[in-house]
């Protein structure tokens, strides 16, 4: 079981404030630092011992002492003085601190962990510094039974994971271990070293919890912020006896932060995850990266590109991995995510299902036929193969179903649909997009989300049969592919009409199906089929307006959705309808194909 604690004086200078709220939220250790604005090694033990039999009342135990032990400047670089403002929380002795009371507070509240620091920084400073005070601290620990945890602080000499690992390399001593803070990593501009980290792993006795954002450069509420715990919480899981302590650290109302600090934590602790890696840095990965971060069963390990420039930078960004191979990505995840060119993805996928892990891949999965072929020979595609239609959980698609299957609205006699979009020139410029063996054309990029929609009203039985289909180019006359298709056809009795447009300049313009029935007709539109539904039957009229991603944002909010029904499927089996398998997306695929067969081109 992880012990999670929280520094008091994060949640109030008032100790009453800081009982009744750890008995709230159910938290059954403290780390101690201060106390109505003074700090704890320079209390009177008298008070404390009052602290000491309320904590006791409480049955809340005492995971540390905050101490600011070495955070101060030794006596012969005084002179240099401190750049910048820091936080000492409110103590001012400096080295005139009598070292060995920090002990007897921490024998009076019966913790074994003390922190300690490594000066604050200097020119010039070494390990062998710190040998004549250390020798002091570590004689006392074990006097008194104590264990010492030197915390990476921005303003200290030992400030990352690499100077942690030299100083404990130096110093051997079993009463020396180490007090880990990510958040001071990232402060500083730094990432976890994940080699390093693991090396440590057994010499973590706790770890500062706090977030931070890169853009804002401020410490944030746990999970506002830009670091990656999901994925560094799965790697200290490996410790069993660490313990979390909160650090908010934020502005505002420190109560409300804490709480929400609470909550998180206990959730990325206590839920089990699912492992993804991203093949593909470009255009779509942010949508599946936030839609990793948003659920709390899903877990960004890290990414690939053949681009590694843009891989490494992607790394960085969202603090995750990057993988030298697509093999070694595989290998270190649970689900993997192809997020590359078309004609990519057909032998991605064959490598992913080969390997017996699961694959999500964007759209359209394949461009011809023989990939199709490829893929359906591992059994495992059934159920380990899903293609992104993200569109289907948008709440107008949603009850659109839910209308059709409750209300009758006669025989299907017409369908109209369209995507009528904006992209610009310089979407295409050193792209693989516009290019006829890598896009395939725009019914594969785009038009699939409307074909996909188009599909679902289908008869069981018949064929499509292609009435019209044109194509050209209005706006974009130096790409291979198109950037408008117009095309009539019918299937079961149901004459469908639709239109893909990507050159409605000057932005996006709508998307809108429209299903015209014997008895009445329903229509739902917005950006991406994301906006309003409506329909009209038999004198009954009905609409509904949803919110809707900014306009420029045409991916609209389904990842997020899709991204947590996979991670459901994955951990418990249950299958969502609306995840779809490659069986289903080729059937888009064909249809595209058939158009393109069949389609001529005009001279606009």
């Amino acid at each position: 079981m992880s012990k999670i604690s929280i520094i008091n004086d994060e949640i109030s200078d008032q100790f009453n404030v800081v009982i009744n709220f750890l008995n709230q939220h159910e938290l059954k250790y403290v780390e101690l630092r201060s106390f109505n604005k003074i700090n704890i090694a320079d209390c009177d033990l008298s008070q404390l011992k009052k602290y000491k039999q309320v904590l006791k009342r409480n049955k809340i135990k005492v995971s540390a002492i905050a101490a600011p032990l070495l955070k101060w400047l030794p006596k012969k670089h005084q002179e240099i003085g401190v750049k910048g403002k820091f936080d000492n929380f409110y103590f001012t002795k400096g080295d005139s601190i009598d070292f060995e009371k920090v002990f007897q507070i921490a024998d009076l509240f019966e913790t074994k962990y003390i922190r300690i620091f490594s000066y604050l920084k200097y020119k010039g400073f070494r390990l062998n510094d710190l040998s004549a005070d250390l020798e002091v601290l570590i004689n006392l620990a074990r006097k008194y039974n104590k264990i010492l945890v030197i915390e990476n602080e921005p303003v200290c000499n030992i400030d990352t994971l690499e100077k942690l690992e030299r100083c404990k390399k130096k110093y051997k001593s079993e009463r020396l271990k180490i007090l880990f803070d990510p958040g001071n990593l990232y402060k500083q501009g730094l990432r976890v070293d994940y080699q390093v980290l693991d090396r440590l792993l057994n010499d973590i006795a706790m770890v500062h919890v706090k977030d931070y954002s890169f853009e804002e450069q401020q410490y944030k509420v746990l999970g506002e912020g830009d670091i990656n715990y999901k994925k560094l919480f799965g790697v200290l899981k490996n410790n069993k006896d660490l313990f979390y302590s909160l650090e908010t650290h934020t502005q505002g109302e420190r109560i409300v932060n804490s709480a929400q600090a609470v909550k998180k934590i206990k959730e990325i602790i206590n839920t089990q995850r699912v492992k993804y890696g991203i093949i593909g840095c470009g255009r779509v990965l942010k949508k599946h990266i936030a839609a990793i971060k948003a659920d709390k069963n899903s877990e960004l390990i890290g990414v690939f590109d053949i681009d590694k420039k843009r891989m490494y930078q992607t790394a960085v960004q969202y603090d995750c991995e990057n993988f030298a191979s697509v093999n070694d990505l595989i290998n270190s995840v649970d689900i993997v995510n192809i997020c590359t060119p078309h004609n990519t993805h057909a032998d991605l996928i064959c490598k992913v299902l080969k390997s017996g892990k699961k694959c999500l891949a964007e759209k359209p999965g394949s461009l011809i036929r023989n990939d199709y072929k490829k893929i359906v020979r591992n059994i495992k595609h059934q159920d380990d193969l899903f293609v992104v239609f993200q569109n289907r959980f948008n709440d107008p698609v949603l009850e659109l179903e839910e209308i059709l299957g409750k209300l009758n609205f006669g025989k299907l006699i017409y369908v109209y649909g369209n995507i009528r979009w904006f992209r610009p020139k310089s979407y295409y410029k050193n792209s693989w997009q516009g290019k006829k063996h890598l896009e395939g054309g725009i019914l594969f990029n785009q038009g699939i989300h409307l074909l996909d929609l188009l599909i679902r009203r289908f008869k069981s039985k018949g064929n499509v049969k292609v009435l019209n289909a044109l194509k050209g180019k209005f706006l974009h006359k130096k790409i291979q592919t198109e950037d408008f298709f117009i095309s009539q056809f019918v299937q079961g009795g149901c004459t469908y009409n639709f239109e893909v447009n990507v050159s409605l300049s000057p932005s996006n313009l709508e998307t809108k199906l429209l299903l015209v029935f014997t008895n009445g007709r329903i229509e739902i539109g917005g950006l991406a089929f994301n906006k309003y539904i409506a329909y009209s039957l038999e004198g009954e009229n009905y609409k509904e307006i949803y919110s809707q991603a900014p306009n420029y944002d045409v991916y609209g909010f389904g990842h997020k959705e899709l991204i947590k029904k996979l991670s459901q499927y994955y951990l418990t089996g249950k299958k969502d309808p609306n995840l779809v398998n490659y069986q289903e997306a080729f059937k888009r695929i064909e249809l595209i194909i058939n158009l393109y067969e069949q389609a001529k081109e005009t001279n606009t």
